[in-house]
Order: C-alpha cells, then sequence, then structure tokens
C-alpha cells in the first residue's frame, strides 16, 4: 500500500489552496468562481436601439398632364371597321399637331378589334367587328389642356377621359420628401429619448425605405358633354409626394 509522506502531502494542500484562488491563472472573482466585480466606469452606460417610422410630404403643382383620347369604330366587316379607324385617328393627329402637339407627345396605348354579339332570346348573335384605337396625349402647356379636349372631339374622337396631371421632375420632390421623413424620423427619436432622459446617438445605425406615394388628380371628361364654340374648362390640382422610412438609433442609458 502507497502512503503519503509529508512532502507530499504538503504539496498537495498547496495545489488546493491555489485552486481556491485562481482558475487557468485568472483570479477567482475574474474566472466566475467568485464574488463578481464590475469593471465598468459608473458612468458608462450601456447601448441600446430604439426603431422609429418617419414620414415626409411634399406637395407640387402640376406642370404637364396627359390626356387619354379614343377612337371607336365598328362596321360589320373588320377590314372596313379599321379603315375609318384610321382615317378618324389621322384625322385626330393631325388636328392635335396643328395646334402645338408635338408627334413624340402623342402615343398610342393599345390597339384592338374585337367581334361583338347580342344575346336576343339568349340567343348568340354576331353584330360586327369594333376597333378601339386609345391614344395617350402629353400636354405640357397647361393652358391648352382644353383646347386639345375640344379639338380631339371635334376631330372625331369618341373616347375622351382621364386627364392626369403630373410634374416633369418626380425625383426631385421624392428626394425632398425623403428628406422630411428621416428629419421626421430623428425628431421622433430624440422625442423618446428626452423623455427617457438617455442619449441618442443622431446618426443612424441604418435606414429602410417603407413607402412612397404619389397622388395624382385626375379628372374624367366625356366627349358627350363637349359643345362646339365653347372652351372646356380643365382646372389643375396639386400633386402630393409621401415618403415614409423606419430608422434604427442607437442610445446609451441605465
Amino acid at each position: 500500500m502507497h502512503t503519503i509522506e509529508e512532502n507530499e502531502l504538503c504539496f498537495i494542500k498547496d495545489v488546493i489552496m491555489m485552486n481556491s484562488f485562481t482558475h487557468f491563472g485568472v483570479p477567482a472573482s475574474l474566472s466566475g468562481y467568485g464574488p463578481r466585480r464590475s469593471f465598468r466606469s459608473q458612468n458608462q452606460k450601456r447601448l441600446y436601439t430604439m426603431q422609429v417610422t418617419g414620414k415626409g410630404e411634399v406637395s407640387a403643382r402640376a406642370d404637364q398632364a396627359t390626356i387619354m383620347i379614343g377612337v371607336v369604330t365598328e362596321d360589320m366587316k373588320a377590314e372596313q371597321a379599321q379603315k375609318q379607324n384610321a382615317s378618324i385617328s389621322n384625322q385626330v393627329i393631325d388636328a392635335l399637331m396643328a395646334i402645338g402637339i408635338p408627334t413624340e407627345n402623342i402615343e398610342t396605348v393599345s390597339y384592338t378589334i374585337d367581334q361583338m354579339y347580342d344575346y336576343p332570346d339568349g340567343q348568340k348573335v354576331f353584330r360586327g367587328y369594333q376597333v378601339n384605337h386609345q391614344f395617350k396625349v402629353l400636354v405640357t402647356d397647361l393652358s391648352m389642356i382644353g383646347e386639345v379636349v375640344d379639338v380631339a372631339a371635334q376631330n372625331g374622337a369618341n373616347q375622351i377621359q382621364d386627364i392626369q396631371f403630373d410634374v416633369s421632375n418626380p425625383d426631385d420632390y421624392y428626394r425632398e420628401a425623403l428628406q422630411r421623413a428621416v428629419q421626421n424620423a430623428q425628431d421622433h427619436a430624440e422625442s423618446i429619448a428626452g423623455t427617457l432622459d438617455v442619449t441618442i446617438d443622431p446618426v443612424p445605425l441604418w435606414i429602410r425605405e417603407e413607402a412612397v406615394e404619389t397622388v395624382r388628380p385626375r379628372y374624367t371628361v366625356t366627349s358627350t358633354g363637349i359643345v362646339a364654340g365653347e372652351a372646356t374648362p380643365i382646372q389643375t390640382g396639386k400633386l402630393k409626394t409621401m415618403a415614409v422610412v423606419l430608422v434604427s438609433f442607437r442610445y446609451r442609458g441605465f
């Protein structure tokens, strides 16, 4: 049987005492095996984050408009309906160019040929072909909108509708709306920080664009309401561009 000699016993005691004060060479108070001690300065506070939503809105007066103009013809023969439509469409285009609308501002957006049917007593009866030619006309001089509507109708256009106002530089207003949205978010964050008595970092941690919307005034004009010799009165409106952002800020507190 092996017996522990006195010098071995002393060595074991020394090891036990060392382990009670250190852990892998780290003092017990730092290794987690002894009483914890905070080394954070009393003036140093933890970092937190907050997320706030900001909204920005910009209004602008329209400086251009688009008008949807249609020529619809019907005939028992598709070829005849097409010829009639082409003749009237060319007449409308020539008349618009005569009052100063550039040819590049007159754009065909749809051209369809459809069969038409009636259903007397539940029976399907063919009644001819319909050709529908839709134009989009860009008007950059808003004082001419009424004249464009009148000229188109007087030269054979039988569908005049959806006058939509717009701006020629929408990106400028959108950027301004974004700037206002970010500033609005920062104002919200500072208000929250003031309520909590904490210090906010004015530089955002990140910014995310949530939404953008442009509200454009639209009007509907029916060609049946246009009277020869009377100018069609069209009132322009304002556009609203709105932006929404989500912003994350850091702050110190507690």
